[in-house]
């Protein structure tokens, strides 16, 4: 492939050859509070959230498509004018 694109093949190499001085300058940062919002919620609050938005996915979903079968452009829009209020 190096002969058809001119590029110069590319050799790979593990990962834990890298030199001390490469690594040493890697810094790490603390863990904020930012970095753990879901931590703080309860796994009763998820999963009643994940209840409601399901439920009014799938309502939406069906009588989009009892109501107005044959039209998939308005099935469409009401599912994702109902995933953009619940998000």
């Amino acid at each position: 492939m190096a002969e058809v694109t001119g590029n110069p093949p590319v050799e790979y190499r593990a990962g834990t050859e890298l030199a001390a001085s490469q690594t040493a300058s890697w810094q790490t940062q603390p863990k904020g509070k930012s970095a753990g919002v879901m931590e703080d919620v309860s796994i009763a609050r998820q999963l009643v959230a994940e209840f409601i938005g399901t439920f009014a996915f799938i309502f939406v979903a069906v009588s989009t498509a009892y109501w107005w079968y044959p039209d998939f452009v308005a099935m469409g829009l009401a599912c994702g004018i109902t995933v953009g209020v619940l998000v």
